[in-house]
């Protein structure tokens, strides 16, 4: 915050890169930005293999749909791949929408906060499904009275 002020901040998108070149000079954005760029490889990366994996666990625990327990020949989550993938296509397409109605007009732009608003509710529902549904799954795992009571305790 001190080395930009605050509207340079709200008004840039990569305020990394505009302090960067503040302290370093021009050259020393774009080294940020392929530096995000590589390391977004990565973040890919790890959410293409990974995601799958916590929904077949899942699954598998008996805590999501019996489906996503189901993998190929080879071991993989094709189910979860292929949900986790597209859901994730449709996250960067609804982030490039947000941009694009930024940049045109107030309907676009009230569409995207209906969207969003929309997602803020999910999200504390998922949330407390998912606080439900983890004890729930070690009191069915557990056979006498004393397993149920260490198993809510933690």
């Amino acid at each position: 915050l001190r080395l930009l002020p605050v509207s340079r901040i709200a008004g840039s998108v990569l305020p990394l890169a505009d302090a960067a070149e503040v302290i370093f000079g021009a050259w020393s954005a774009q080294l940020i930005v392929v530096l995000a760029l590589i390391s977004s490889f990565g973040l890919v990366n790890a959410v293409v293999m990974g995601a799958p994996r916590i929904l077949f666990g899942l699954s598998r625990d008996g805590l999501f749909l019996p489906q996503f327990a189901a993998v190929s020949a080879s071991g993989t989550p094709v189910l979860g791949l292929v949900v986790t993938t597209t859901t994730a296509g449709l996250q960067a397409s609804a982030g490039a929408g947000a941009r694009r109605a930024q940049a045109s007009g107030d309907s676009a732009r009230r569409r995207v906060s209906w969207c969003r608003g929309r997602l803020s509710r999910i999200r504390p529902r998922a949330a407390a499904l998912l606080a439900v549904s983890l004890p729930m799954a070690a009191i069915r795992k557990a056979r006498e009275p004393s397993q149920t009571i260490s198993a809510l305790i933690g």
